[in-house]
């Protein structure tokens, strides 16, 4: 979301260049965030980004880890995803589509 809110401030920096306009936006650069947060996390997922598998594999690579628990006979008793982060549900819900998983966030 912090990029996402970065990615708007340097478009309105270049739509409109002057420096009163940049110290204003800078100062007030996330001040949508929640809006926009809401927003996304409100949205259906349909179809994924291109880039998202690779996205996805960089995302679990620096904040997730999949588990795998075995019984003392060397069965699979278990198995899990894990992630940090929990603010951005979009992205969760984005993850969910793309293992095609049911369970409730």
């Amino acid at each position: 979301m912090r990029k996402q809110c970065q990615l708007e401030f340097a478009k309105d920096c270049l739509l409109y260049k002057d420096a009163d306009n940049f110290l204003l936006n800078r100062k007030n650069m996330y001040k949508n965030m929640n809006d926009l947060l809401t927003k996304l996390n409100n949205k259906i997922i349909l179809e994924l980004p291109f880039y998202f598998n690779s996205w996805l594999s960089g995302f679990i690579e620096a904040e997730g880890n999949f588990s795998l628990v075995f019984n003392d006979k060397g069965h699979l008793r278990n198995s899990t995803f894990n992630i940090g982060p929990k603010d951005d549900l979009h992205v969760l819900k984005m993850i969910l589509f793309y293992f095609q998983s049911e369970k409730n966030i």
